[in-house]
């Protein structure tokens, strides 16, 4: 009996990574906005990497139980590979993480993010599934998510769009993947830091607007996901930022670049860094490991459910709040980083800008 709950726990994780893929492929073939369908498509690599890391350990279970998995088995090794050879970089450097990369590599892998790759990606693992039903039924089945096919969501995600037709600058480092962006080129590790910085920002900034006007349409799954890729985003932005106390930083933190560069805001910084809430960046370092940037074996899915769904919209709006003023003050305060400050600002009487080949269609 302890084999089968274990089994059917399993099948369960798979289901809830299968409909987050498809909610998040339908989101991408419906949202206008081709870089808010890639903010939001990171997302899918993130639950495939949980996909392709469970689905061997309820393969090896039904072998146990003589059950054929021949032909499960070669599809599993085919995914897999597929995710660790092409996609498994866009959720390492685009979405769990923010690790440093060149400008030319990071708008690759950002490209990467496509229609295809997407379609292709979560009909495999449905491929997987179905097999896997076939072999035991008795899991269960996979329902398709009732908020793919409501047409209150989908009227929402056609309207919304976080692009302008006008001209603007993006101080981001992924502002070269957009139409009609100016941009920058950055030369100093502290500019690198910074425009990477800003970008998490600005990818907080586009899902909280999403999130605002899907308030009262019921889609949890999109929520959830939504949610959990804010986590992310704020997680690795207070890493850029400050680091993290009794850790070593993946990367140098911005406070610590401007403290040897000694920018005028750097005691802003460092004062706020020293006075932080470690309950509220430990919380967030938890959710991050156990139900964002992966689900926790440990724990039942539906608990890791569960904690995404009990954090509170305007918890997380107080954090980045929080972040941005604290951002903004020490920007402001030195001229070397003040224009961070004109992200997203519009560039008049400007028409269009030339296009440098870095972006790429999401279809």
């Amino acid at each position: 009996m302890e084999v089968k709950i274990e089994m059917k726990e399993l099948f369960n994780r798979l289901l809830h990574c299968l409909a987050e893929m498809y909610v998040i492929q339908n989101a991408c073939s419906i949202l206008p906005d081709d870089f808010l369908r890639r903010t939001i498509g990171r997302m899918l690599f993130i639950r495939l990497d949980d996909f392709v890391k469970t689905a061997p350990q309820l393969k090896n279970m039904l072998r146990k139980t003589g059950s054929d998995v021949n032909m499960l088995n070669q599809s599993i090794r085919q995914l897999t590979m597929d995710y660790e050879n092409h996609y498994a970089n866009i959720r390492d450097y685009l979405t769990a993480h923010r690790d440093d990369l060149d400008l030319q590599s990071r708008l690759n892998l950002w490209n990467d993010i496509d229609k295809n790759a997407i379609d292709i990606l979560a009909d495999d693992a449905r491929n997987i599934l179905a097999k896997i039903e076939m072999i035991k039924p008795s899991l269960g089945q996979y329902e398709c998510p009732p908020e793919i096919n409501d047409p209150t969501v989908n009227k929402v995600l056609s309207s919304f769009t976080t692009e302008t037709r006008t001209v603007t600058v993006g101080m981001d480092n992924l502002a070269y993947s957009r139409h009609n962006t100016s941009s920058l080129i950055p030369h100093h590790e502290s500019q690198r830091r910074g425009l990477q910085i800003v970008s998490c920002f600005d990818l907080v900034h586009r899902q909280l607007m999403l999130l605002k006007v899907l308030e009262s349409s019921i889609c949890p799954i999109l929520k959830r996901t939504i949610k959990a890729s804010i986590i992310l985003d704020l997680v690795n932005l207070i890493e850029d930022l400050f680091g993290f106390k009794r850790q070593n930083p993946r990367n140098k933190p911005f406070v610590v670049m401007a403290l040897e560069s000694q920018f005028q805001g750097a005691d802003i910084l460092r004062k706020h860094a020293e006075g932080m809430d470690n309950k509220t960046i430990n919380h967030l370092i938890e959710l991050r490991n156990k139900a964002c940037a992966h689900y926790d074996r440990k724990i039942p899915i539906n608990e890791v459910v569960n904690m995404l769904d009990a954090v509170n919209l305007n918890y997380i709006i107080t954090i980045y709040s929080s972040l941005q003023k604290v951002f903004t003050n020490a920007c402001r305060a030195d001229y070397r980083t003040i224009m961070y400050l004109i992200h997203n600002q519009p560039l008049k009487d400007v028409i269009e800008v030339a296009q440098t080949g870095l972006d790429k269609p999401f279809e």
